[in-house]
């Protein structure tokens, strides 16, 4: 018993410790980092599945998250933030976001969450989904695995360790996958449809821009285990931000 409360103090002051290395200020001459992420080597091909249950509402096939990329090579949904940062603008007040799984997909893919909040997990499909959560480090372990077998259902947890989590789908939905961010500090962003993201308000100075990319996992028609060793492709730049300026800074895949 003793062991496990000490332990529980540890994790609260990691987690404590990482929040309070980040300090709110006024940023009257920030600058903003914009630009976009490409693939430039050999595209994956998208993979597509069949849908072998739930057809009416999951469709015939599914693409793989991960695997589609735009016509000239954009790059959707990569994460892009500012490593190491330790003051800037205010953080986003914890509030309530929602992850949805409608027409057996994850909504959104990728969901940025500010440390603390609450995250509403929602069903909006006529079946059963299993929401199944597993920390992004190694080993990949379950931080939870909630059954939603009736529509319109709704489950809330809060999230206070930052870090990528990986959220899967265990109950005959393999392709269905999301990542949820839990951010230490307000500059991150997710690239849009068209490969492109912006970090506004940056404080002048020099920083490391990190780019982080789920991977191109390829699954097998009846399982999911392929995302759980999927490597993410990550990336990084240094960049200099001079008063109201603005960057641009490109990545390659």
């Amino acid at each position: 018993m003793i062991r496990l409360v000490f332990a529980f103090l540890l994790i609260l002051s990691a987690t404590s410790n990482a929040d309070s290395m980040y300090r709110e200020i006024d940023v009257p001459d920030g600058g903003t980092i914009r630009g976009k992420v490409l693939w430039k080597s050999a595209p994956p091909v998208p993979q597509i599945i069949p849908v072998t249950k739930d057809q009416q509402t999951c469709g015939e096939s599914k693409t793989i998250p991960g695997t589609t990329i735009g016509r000239n090579g954009e790059v959707p949904n990569a994460v892009v933030y500012l490593d190491g940062i330790t003051a800037g603008k205010k953080k986003t007040p914890p509030e309530k976001v929602q992850l949805d799984q409608k027409n057996c997909e994850y909504l959104p893919h990728v969901l940025l969450v500010p440390p603390h909040a609450e995250v509403e997990i929602l069903n909006s499909d006529p079946m059963l989904h299993n929401v199944h959560t597993y920390k992004s480090t190694e080993p990949k372990t379950t931080i939870f695995n909630l059954a939603f077998p009736v529509k319109g259902q709704k489950v809330t947890r809060k999230l206070t360790e930052t870090g990528n989590i990986l959220s899967l789908c265990d109950a005959g939905h393999p392709w269905m996958s999301a990542h949820i961010v839990v951010a230490e500090h307000p500059y991150y962003t997710v690239t849009n449809s068209e490969g492109s993201f912006v970090l506004e308000n940056v404080p002048p100075g020099n920083y490391t821009v990190k780019l982080w990319h789920e991977g191109t996992p390829k699954l097998q028609n009846n399982s999911n285990s392929a995302f759980l060793k999927t490597k993410p492709r990550e990336l990084t730049k240094q960049v200099s931000v001079s008063k109201k300026q603005t960057v641009t800074v490109n990545f390659e895949l």
